[in-house]
C-alpha cells in the first residue's frame, strides 16, 4: 500500500489500517506492527510535502477464492472524512 502526499505541507498523524479477509494469513508486515481480530493498524506517521510512505504485507493464501481487503486512511487534514477502498487478490490456492 502506498500512500502519498501530493501537497505543499506535511499530512500531520496519517493512520493506515487494513482489514485482511479470511482467505489469506499475514506472515510479514513492513513497517512491523501488531495485527488484531484480522486487522492491521499501523502507527500514526507524518509524511512530507510530496512525499510517499510504503507499506508492504506478505500474505499466504489458505484457500482459492477472492480475497477482499478494505484499507482506511486517516489524517488530520482529512479531518472526519477518511479514505477508504477496496481492492480484491485473486488467490489460486492454499499453503503447500
Amino acid at each position: 500500500v502506498k500512500v502519498r502526499n501530493t501537497g505543499g505541507e506535511p499530512a500531520r498523524n496519517v493512520r493506515v489500517r487494513i482489514d485482511v479477509p479470511d482467505a489469506v494469513s499475514v506472515k510479514q508486515v513492513t513497517p512491523n506492527t501488531k495485527i488484531e481480530n484480522s486487522v492491521i493498524a499501523f502507527a500514526a506517521e507524518e509524511i512530507p510535502a510530496y512525499g510517499e510512505k510504503t507499506y508492504t504485507l506478505t500474505l499466504e493464501g489458505r484457500k482459492a477464492d477472492q480475497a477482499w481487503f478494505t484499507v482506511r486512511m486517516a489524517a488530520e487534514c482529512l479531518g472526519d472524512r477518511p479514505m477508504q477502498t477496496e481492492k480484491m487478490v485473486e488467490v489460486i490456492g492454499g499453503p503447500k
